[in-house]
């Protein structure tokens, strides 16, 4: 048995399943600029060009290949399109069976459990493979396939050496080892004590929400909207600020609910901010209404900020805030409006959620480091 390569040696694939610069693709950028720091090589397989080539190549990364690829779980197409997508899938894999083979990595990391091709040809090349899962398998309702999801989940954790995953409520699902690691979120530049002042002294009025992210129907944008117009039918002067791309299947929904009588100049769309600081520091509330949520990341930065949440009442949003800084909905529509109407009318009831949150963010700290997260992935190369 030949020794373990030290790092500097040591040569990495790390497969994308998108070029766009959401939760995932931030979530590898964690891994890629800690491992370029320690000398690995690395080459990094992206579907098309996109925003995060460009983050990529500012890190350094030299290497970037283009492959397209397909998904096995989608909530796009029909389902009878599933068998020519499995030929598809087959296709692909044997192409980075063959790519794999001719770079012979000491790992492979693959961003995404939708595109099973990668992972696939990293088990068939026998080389160790690490699978960022950030979506519910089983309990994603939109995620559908020709295949049973118990036989991908199966496949998974045959092909798969390591599942990386941001909550435990993900890790169950898929029955087999697995890390928790939550992805790092954007740290704000004022200290809790002086943002929970600044927020202590809401709320503003009209209220102002906020959300943002990737604007769908998954995430609860259409909800948030039908929210804001039935608080506003009840006398409640509410706001809306949504930071985000539109998915093109809403765009029209979404421009007629907005431009809808009594609407304009109520709800506002912008594209993703990177200062989020600001954006937060003119919000009362956060909403995070997603039906489908693995982690939470603009709720877990939406209290490192001292602003409330008001999330929808599914598992890993419960556990997010379990321990107080907002408050959870199971009608995303009348009750986030009800609590539109409770925060208005009750300044001190709102004052209370804020306060609340700096025990909140302390605790949020003992999360796994991603030091941990790093020392791991060298360990499967050993």
């Amino acid at each position: 048995m030949s020794a373990p390569k030290n790092n500097s040696q040591q040569s990495w694939v790390i497969y994308s399943h998108s070029s766009d610069l959401g939760g995932a693709e931030l979530s590898l950028l964690e891994v890629v600029k800690p491992a370029f720091e320690r000398g690995i090589s690395l080459t990094l397989i992206l579907p098309r060009e996109g925003p995060l080539q460009a983050e990529l190549e500012a890190i350094g990364v030299t290497e970037i290949v283009f492959l397209p690829t397909h998904t096995w779980m989608t909530g796009k197409f029909p389902r009878l399109l599933g068998i020519p997508r499995l030929i598809l899938i087959g296709r692909e894999s044997s192409r980075f069976s063959r790519f794999l083979r001719e770079i012979a990595p000491d790992l492979l990391i693959v961003n995404t459990s939708t595109i099973p091709g990668p992972v696939r040809a990293g088990y068939q090349q026998h080389i160790p493979t690490a699978v960022f899962v950030h979506e519910g398998i089983r309990s994603n309702r939109v995620l559908t396939s020709l295949l049973p999801k118990p036989w991908i989940i199966g496949l998974l954790n045959k092909w798969a050496d390591l599942f990386i995953v941001p909550s435990e409520y993900v890790g169950q699902e898929l029955g087999s080892e697995y890390l928790v690691s939550a992805p790092a979120i954007s740290k704000p530049k004022k200290n809790i004590k002086a943002l929970i002042e600044l927020h202590q002294q809401g709320p503003h009025n009209p209220l102002r929400a906020v959300m943002l992210g990737r604007i769908s129907r998954e995430k609860g944008h259409l909800d948030a909207i039908a929210a804001v117009k039935l608080a506003r039918q009840q006398g409640i002067n509410v706001q809306l600020s949504m930071y985000g791309d539109v998915d093109s299947t809403i765009s029209r929904e979404l421009s007629n609910m907005i431009n809808s009588e009594g609407m304009r100049g109520v709800v506002f769309v912008h594209p993703p901010q990177k200062d989020i600081d600001s954006i937060f520091a003119n919000a009362d509330l956060t909403l995070v209404l997603s039906k489908y949520e693995t982690y939470g990341r603009v709720a877990a930065e939406s209290l490192t900020q001292a602003v409330p949440v008001i999330g929808l009442d599914i598992p890993t949003t419960r556990e997010m805030l379990a321990e107080g800084g907002g408050v959870l909905v199971s009608d995303p529509i009348q009750g986030t409006a009800e609590l539109f109407q409770r925060f208005t009318e009750d300044h001190s009831g709102y004052r209370n959620a804020v306060s609340s949150i700096g025990s909140v963010t302390d605790k949020k700290s003992s999360a796994k480091t991603q030091t941990e997260l790093f020392q791991r992935l060298i360990a499967l190369t050993h």
